[in-house]
């Protein structure tokens, strides 16, 4: 599962990862990546050390927003990707993580999980 957020929408982050991680366990792995190619060079540091200290998982940062485009997100919420095992993308939401985005979310995951 892909997760990618720009800084409005990092605060959701964990809405997401929590329950995910708690369904999900070690079923799939997650990549979070957070974009911030609005950071000018003489912050990447400050940057690196913020992230560290507010997730307890690691963060991919995508300086030049190159994966951030790519995907087409949606500003100012996480955006999620679940990538099959033909590393096609099968399942994709966006949102700030209700109960009931997460569940659907898992719901379409463990659906295509079990038709396996």
């Amino acid at each position: 599962i892909i997760i990618l957020s720009d800084r409005a929408g990092s605060d959701f982050v964990d809405n997401w990862v929590k329950p995910l991680k708690k369904s999900l366990g070690l079923k799939v792995k997650f990549v979070p990546i957070a974009e911030v190619s609005i950071a000018p060079g003489f912050v990447h540091g400050l940057i690196r050390s913020g992230i560290r200290d507010k997730y307890s998982y690691p963060l991919y940062l995508d300086w030049e927003g190159d994966t951030y485009r790519y995907y087409q997100c949606k500003p100012e919420m996480p955006n999620l990707y679940f990538v099959g095992e033909d590393e096609k993308i099968a399942i994709t939401t966006a949102g700030k993580g209700s109960k009931a985005e997460v569940t659907a979310f898992i719901e379409n995951v463990e659906k295509l999980l079990s038709s396996k």
